[in-house]
């Protein structure tokens, strides 16, 4: 493990955080800091100590923030800490791979290399008319992600919308029913990238609201769901055939009419 350097001992300069990090070989470091005696303190001083980047590597990551006296606290020259801290652990854009929507002629491409994929993370097993059930009435719900190089499948999400009548009104509910990626290739946004473009989708579709469930002990999709803004609605114990439990988390797409709501409230309704 590599030490990090020791701060400057420049008026001003605290030390905020240390992380220990991995580096992967498309992370990008932030190396820039303010020159001493300028007045042009809007950049955070980051330090970072290693010796040559490789691959695999871990580094103690050292983030300091730069408080000049003259200049107010809460004022747009402060960049925030953990604005520092994104930028300073960054990772490659899942831009980089290719995206794509499902379409019926792919099933024998890659309909399989879906089943492998999803299967290795899966609480039960689904069966083929399971996914031939979500894919083919929904494909333009269902993205993948492949890598650029031979096009194979390194992620994939399946979901579905539907009209629930029996609510009043009507709620066009969104529901992402699988998601995952190439342990290989997790770590780079593509999940996250993943679940973008089907709220997306679905949003083109006027979906009122989107579902789904995770297992309460899966903290990474947790924290990736919770971070696009979806919330956890209920606990759903011994939901999984192994016994495990789940949470359903939602995400909320419908837009308040306040003028309607106060109207309601108020009474007057025509």
């Amino acid at each position: 493990m590599v030490g990090p350097l020791p701060p400057d001992q420049n008026a001003g300069s605290t030390v905020r955080a240390k992380s220990h990090v991995t580096i992967h070989p498309s992370m990008s470091l932030l190396h820039r800091a303010p020159r001493r005696g300028s007045k042009n303190y809007d950049v955070a001083l980051a330090r970072i100590h290693y010796p040559a980047i490789k691959p695999g590597q871990t580094f103690c990551i050292v983030i300091l923030t730069w408080n000049p006296k003259h200049i107010p606290e809460n004022t747009p020259a402060r960049l925030n800490f953990h604005f520092i801290m994104a930028l300073s652990r960054r990772e490659a854009s899942p831009v980089q791979l290719h995206f794509m929507q499902y379409q019926h002629s792919l099933e024998s491409e890659y309909l399989p290399a879906i089943r492998s994929l999803i299967s290795k993370d899966l609480s039960e097993p689904y069966s083929i008319y399971v996914y031939r059930y979500f894919l083919c009435q929904w494909a333009h719900l269902c993205f993948m992600a492949l890598n650029p190089s031979d096009l194979s499948l390194v992620g994939v999400i399946i979901c579905k919308l539907e009209v629930h009548s029996s609510h009043s009104p009507p709620t066009r509910r969104g529901y992402i029913a699988m998601l995952a990626v190439e342990s290989s290739f997790r770590g780079h946004g593509i999940a996250t990238a993943l679940v973008q473009q089907a709220i997306d989708a679905m949003t083109e579709r006027d979906a009122d609201e989107i579902v789904l469930e995770t297992e309460e002990s899966n903290t990474p999709a947790m924290r990736l769901y919770e971070r696009l803004g979806f919330l956890r609605s209920k606990k759903l114990h011994r939901y999984y055939l192994n016994g495990n439990s789940a949470y359903r988390l939602v995400l909320s797409l419908r837009t308040v009419d306040f003028d309607a709501a106060q109207d309601y409230l108020t009474g007057d309704v025509s």
